[in-house]
């Protein structure tokens, strides 16, 4: 594998991009992937530096997040958020509706809900029906703070919920996200997963 380098990213430059169908992730680099699977229900996800791709597939369904600064490769693009927007709510079909928030806070008054999801991520692996993902840039130089990136997803017994966090050390700031998809009108249930609480969107 090649060498990673710190790469200095603008949260500014961010934008959430949902594609449905088959998506082209061959040029994006993963460095740190995982999977859930419940009740016919498979996510999918990878932190790509600073960023991440979420994919989601169900019965014939197949959506794909992207968070990053750059596009997918090929794609059928359903919709683009930018940071300072409301957040995004689409119904990608009859009976499957997808939400995404996310808020730009500063690194330090984001302590309590990185710990919080950092918790959750590191738990993931004793959950079957969960995936926690977490990957930091080495630093760009002797005692500076390093760039980290943490994703977590549950599938439910209706869909899938996700939670992000893009740290920006060199703005002093940090990306949190929340993304839920629902595949059903069915009661809300996960399977004995605890949600990780209060990321603010």
């Amino acid at each position: 594998m090649a060498e990673v380098r710190f790469r200095d990213r603008s949260a500014r430059d961010l934008r959430l991009r949902l594609y449905e169908g088959e998506v082209d992730r061959s040029g994006l680099r993963s460095f740190a992937r995982g999977r859930a699977e419940a009740g016919g229900v498979r996510v999918e996800a990878a932190v790509i530096g600073s960023s991440h791709w979420m994919e989601v597939r169900s019965d014939g369904l197949r959506v794909t997040e992207l968070l990053a600064c750059h596009e997918a490769p090929d794609g059928r693009q359903r919709a683009v958020w930018s940071p300072g927007e409301r957040p995004l709510h689409v119904t990608v079909r009859e009976g499957v509706r997808y939400r995404f928030a996310a808020s730009v806070d500063p690194l330090p008054g984001a302590s309590d809900d990185l710990a919080r999801l950092r918790e959750s991520v590191g738990l993931a692996a004793l959950v079957p029906c969960e995936l926690g993902l977490s990957f930091e840039y080495p630093g760009p130089g002797p005692g500076r703070v390093t760039s980290e990136t943490l994703v977590w997803a549950a599938v439910e017994e209706d869909g899938v919920l996700a939670r992000t966090a893009h740290a920006y050390p060199s703005e002093g700031v940090v990306v949190l996200s929340s993304t839920e998809i629902r595949l059903a009108a069915r009661p809300r249930r996960l399977g004995g997963a605890e949600l990780p609480a209060s990321v603010r969107v």
